[in-house]
């Protein structure tokens, strides 16, 4: 079996009661354990960590502009059929 620990986490406020978040703000947690992975990996576990983010980012990328085009395209559908109209 793999066993996993969290090095990083991002998350984001969907709903708030207390007026401290605003719905949709990002966070993102340092654990405890990226200290340690870094010691145990060194310059090489920095190196991957490094490697990881810029995948994520690329997949945030990715599929930011891909919904983003889909809804945009769908906008505009939809403001052409009431022109045509």
């Amino acid at each position: 079996m793999a066993y996993r620990k969290q090095l990083l986490s991002i998350d984001y406020h969907y709903d708030t009661d207390t007026g401290i978040y605003d719905v949709g703000e990002i966070d993102f947690g340092v654990h405890e354990e990226l200290d340690n992975y870094i010691k145990q990996y060194g310059r090489k576990g920095i190196k991957d960590i490094l490697l990881a983010l810029a995948h994520l980012i690329w997949h945030v990328k990715e599929y930011g502009y891909r919904i983003v085009k889909e809804s945009e395209s769908q906008n505009i559908g939809e403001a052409t059929k009431s022109i045509k109209k």
